[in-house]
């Protein structure tokens, strides 16, 4: 009986000193961080010997966590000698909550690199002289002032009769004059340049090694300077997704949750460690659509990026023809031989026409590849340099020929 009252007491004493109403849940009583039981006559000594073994089990798990986190180990030594640990309960719970979220760290790091991009171009219409201003978002990639954006974000209408390329710094009211370096529609990549030095370009990492469910983080203007410098979180949700613009173009993306709106166009989509993995490019929107954007993959542009610097164009192989798709329907209906890439046009001088290529025939491989349609020839074409030479197998008159092609410039 006496100990039931002072179990009782002990109950009372602890919700007193809270002062937090509790809730019955069974036979457990929660007080916001102390838990009481009410089962054991016994509670004082088993109380004591389980906080001994909790406090045990406690320094286990921590050190467990401690060791295994690197930016964590590195900063956690056990002292041998006399000298003080000067590592405290709250600089090593800092570390963990810094490294379980990289966001903040990455955000200081890529955020200066990221910049306004605005176009103005005037045209003229059956409404007399139109104004147009358009705008995006830019990356640094160099500290001398090139920066990469997307071909989109810089196109103009065809009879745009004077065009000026500018770019605001982040936190900067003040544009800087920049120039249009050179553009590819192919891979939707623009790169400008600006009359700087010592510009804080960003780290260019590998999109070759994300993984889908990676983390990824998303930095630019979305809606315009309005809104510069905004940092989006999500996943690669997917990798090597085709789509389409409505020019016709087919690009192969990085497909990720991160909120990519428009003026995001040519920001940045970088890994936790603050590398540039992928250029901002599109979303898909409609109802019930939600968490599709797309980034073009830098590995597949770091050529481009580089042809456009030093050329101002994209030097790109060629075999220099026109061709349609075959495909089993295509073929069953027209009585062809194969389904692959059918020749309809061969352009005058070109490796087709000096190979000795014939409108009709049909590609089925290019070097060893089985060719099913142009999107795959394109693919595999890219992966060579003007002056190779090829081996393309094709169908002639129902019979396989071999033929070489030594790539010309398209």
């Amino acid at each position: 009986m006496e100990n039931e009252n002072l179990e009782k007491k002990e109950i009372e004493d602890i919700e007193n000193k809270n002062e937090i109403v509790p809730t019955q849940n069974d036979k457990q009583i929660t007080y916001g961080k102390v838990s009481v039981s009410e089962k054991s006559t016994h509670s004082g000594l088993r109380g004591f010997l389980g906080g001994i073994l909790g406090g045990v089990v406690g320094v286990i798990a921590v050190l467990a966590i401690v060791v295994n986190v690197p930016q964590i180990k590195d900063n956690f030594t056990i002292n041998n000698d006399d000298t003080e640990n000067t590592d405290t309960p709250s600089t090593i719970i800092k570390n963990m909550v810094e490294y379980q979220n990289p966001v903040p760290a990455v955000s200081s790091q890529v955020g200066p690199s990221v910049v306004g991009v605005t176009v103005e171009y005037t045209y003229n219409s059956f409404f007399g002289t139109q104004r147009v201003v358009q705008e995006g978002s830019g990356i640094i990639i160099s500290t001398d002032g090139y920066i990469l954006t997307n071909n989109h974000v810089l196109s103009t209408n065809n009879n745009a009769i004077e065009k000026k390329a500018k770019v605001y710094l982040p936190n900067s009211s003040e544009p800087l004059d920049a120039t249009i370096v050179g553009t590819d529609a192919q891979t939707d990549i623009g790169v400008l340049k600006v009359d700087c030095t010592d510009l804080p370009a960003v780290t260019i990492g590998s999109s070759n090694d994300l993984e889908v469910g990676a983390m990824v983080i998303a930095i630019g203007n979305p809606l315009g300077r309005q809104f510069e410098g905004s940092v989006t979180v999500g996943y690669v949700s997917a990798l090597n997704r085709q789509v389409s613009d409505t020019a016709g173009n087919t690009y192969t993306l990085i497909q990720t949750d991160a909120a990519i709106n428009e003026g995001n166009s040519g920001g940045a989509l970088v890994n936790t460690n603050g590398e540039l993995v992928g250029i901002n490019m599109a979303k898909i929107e409609g109802t019930g659509i939600e968490g599709l954007g797309f980034a073009i993959p830098i590995d597949d542009v770091k050529t481009v990026i580089d042809d456009l610097i030093e050329y101002k164009k994209v030097i790109r192989p060629s075999i220099g023809y026109e061709g349609i798709n075959v495909n089993e329907a295509t073929k069953n209906r027209y009585n062809l031989d194969s389904v692959g890439v059918y020749i309809k046009a061969i352009n005058p001088f070109s490796a087709a026409e000096i190979a000795g290529l014939k409108v009709g025939d049909i590609i089925i491989k290019f070097d060893g590849q089985t060719i099913e349609s142009m999107e795959q020839l394109n693919t595999q074409l890219q992966k060579h340099e003007v002056g190779d030479t090829v081996e393309l197998v094709i169908m002639r008159n129902g019979k396989e020929m071999n033929i070489e092609v030594t790539l010309k410039e398209e």
